[in-house]
This record gives structure tokens, C-alpha cells and sequence, in this order.
């Protein structure tokens, strides 16, 4: 797992990268222009990631606190 992190925390895109305990073992955010992006780099990074089971995506909506202040609404 160590390798794959390393490997994703080199995405210019991944914001946040954390290893986790629970339903999953690695949580992190990336910031991407459009959905292509996204979709892009989804299929890219991931598909390199040593030992990948499965991996899922949400879209941030909408912003209520960011690193411990309130966020402009």
C-alpha cells in the first residue's frame, strides 16, 4: 500500500492523501478542472496503482469549513 500512495501522492492534482482505518484504506482529494479531467485521471493514475481492488469517487459539492475556518458561502 506504502507504494501506491507514493505513487498518487506524485499526481500534481492530489491535494490530500492520508492512509486510513475502516471501509477504506486510503483517502485523499484532487482538484480537476472538468469531468473530463477527472475522468482521465481516474483512468490513468489508477490503472498503474500496485495491488488496487477497487477505488471509489464523490464530487465535492459544496465547501462548509476548510482547514478549521468557515468557508465563504
Amino acid at each position: 500500500m506504502d507504494e501506491a500512495v507514493r505513487v498518487l501522492a506524485r499526481e500534481p492534482s492530489v491535494r490530500h492523501l492520508a492512509l486510513t482505518t475502516g471501509r477504506t484504506n486510503i483517502l485523499g482529494y484532487a482538484s480537476h478542472a472538468s469531468m473530463a479531467d477527472l475522468r482521465t485521471f481516474v483512468a490513468r493514475a489508477f490503472s498503474t496503482l500496485p495491488g488496487l481492488h477497487s477505488a471509489d469517487t464523490s464530487l465535492l459539492m459544496r465547501t462548509y469549513k476548510r482547514a478549521g475556518a468557515p468557508a465563504r458561502l
